[in-house]
C-alpha cells in the first residue's frame, strides 16, 4: 500500500474517510461514515453512485484529495463494495495492453511498479496511430517519496527509455506518463494484439508473457493468460455466455483491444 489519507465529513459528529491508496489504480474507503443506501444508484447491479454523509461518489467522476503535499483528482471508472462493506474505487480502465504489451519491454511486472505505483498502459499517445505497435506509454502515480522516485529512475535507466511527459494530467501534479519503444523483435507480436490475435503470438512471445507475471504467483491470471494462447473455448463461454456461436467459427476466444481506450 502506497499510504492513508483522512478527510473529515463532520467535525461535530466525528464522521470521517480514510482513503488508501492500495496502487497505481486502486483506492479503498474506510472510515467513520453514513452510506445513504436509499440514494445509491445501481445500474446492471453496479454501483454507479453512493453517497457518504454528504459526500458523492459517482463513477465518471473525481476523487479529490491532498497527500504527502501533492493534490490528487482521480477519475472514478468503478465503484465496489466487499464482504467488509469497504468501497474500492478503481482509477483506470486496466487496459489489456498491461499484460499483452508491457512483457516486450523485458523484465517483469515487479519491475515496472505493478502492483505499486503503476496505472495502466497504452498503445497510443494522442492522435498519433502511425506507430502503432512500436511505442508503449506507461502512466503512474506521481506520489512525493522516496520510493516512487526509485522507480522513476529506475525507468528512466531502461535501455527502450525515450522520454517522460511530468504531470500528464493537465489539471494536477497526479500521473506521469512514460514512452518506451517496443524491440523490433515484438513489433508485429504487439500489431497481433491490436487485431485480437492472441493465439497467433510467437511461441517467444507467449513464453515472455507468462514470465512477466510468474513474480506474482497469481494463478487465475496466469491460467487466463494461458488458456488465451491456447484458444481454449471453454473460456470463451465463461465470459461471453452461449451465443449461439458454431465453435468452429470462433477464432479466438478474447476480445479484441479497444483502440479508443489504448489511446491517451
Amino acid at each position: 500500500m502506497i499510504g492513508v489519507v483522512r478527510e473529515i465529513l463532520d467535525k461535530d459528529d466525528d464522521y470521517y474517510v480514510d482513503y488508501h491508496l492500495l496502487n497505481g489504480n486502486t483506492i479503498k474507503i474506510t472510515g467513520n461514515f453514513i452510506i445513504r443506501e436509499p440514494e445509491t444508484i445501481y445500474v446492471d447491479k453496479k454501483i454507479i453512485e453512493i453517497v457518504l454523509n454528504d459526500m458523492v461518489l459517482q463513477v465518471n467522476n473525481f476523487i479529490s484529495f491532498t497527500f504527502k503535499e501533492v493534490y490528487y483528482c482521480l477519475p472514478i471508472k468503478e465503484i465496489h463494495k466487499n464482504k467488509k462493506g469497504e468501497l474500492l474505487i478503481k482509477t483506470s480502465n486496466n487496459n489489456d495492453s498491461r499484460i499483452f504489451c508491457v512483457p516486450s519491454l523485458g523484465e517483469d511486472c515487479l519491475y515496472y511498479g505493478y502492483g505499486s505505483y503503476f496505472k495502466d498502459s497504452y498503445l497510443i499517445k494522442g492522435d498519433d496511430s502511425q506507430d502503432l505497435g512500436k511505442k508503449l506509454f506507461l502512466q503512474y502515480l506521481f506520489v512525493n517519496n522516496e520510493e516512487y522516485l526509485n522507480l522513476e529512475k529506475q525507468l528512466r535507466s531502461h535501455p527502450y527509455f525515450v522520454c517522460i511527459y511530468d504531470h500528464h494530467n493537465d489539471d494536477n501534479n497526479t500521473y506521469v506518463l512514460f514512452e518506451f519503444n517496443v524491440p523490433s523483435i515484438y513489433i508485429e507480436d504487439i500489431r497481433k494484439f491490436t487485431r485480437g490475435e492472441y493465439s497467433k503470438f510467437s511461441v517467444d512471445y507467449k513464453n515472455k508473457v507468462h514470465a512477466f507475471f510468474e513474480p506474482t504467483k497469481d494463478k487465475t491470471l496466469l491460467d487466463f493468460i494461458t488458456r488465451i494462447f491456447n484458444r481454449d473455448l471453454s473460456l470463451f463461454r465463461e465470459l461471453y455466455g452461449d451465443m449461439g456461436v458454431d465453435e468452429q467459427m470462433i477464432q479466438e476466444v478474447y476480445s479484441k483491444c479497444s483502440l479508443l481506450e489504448e489511446s491517451i
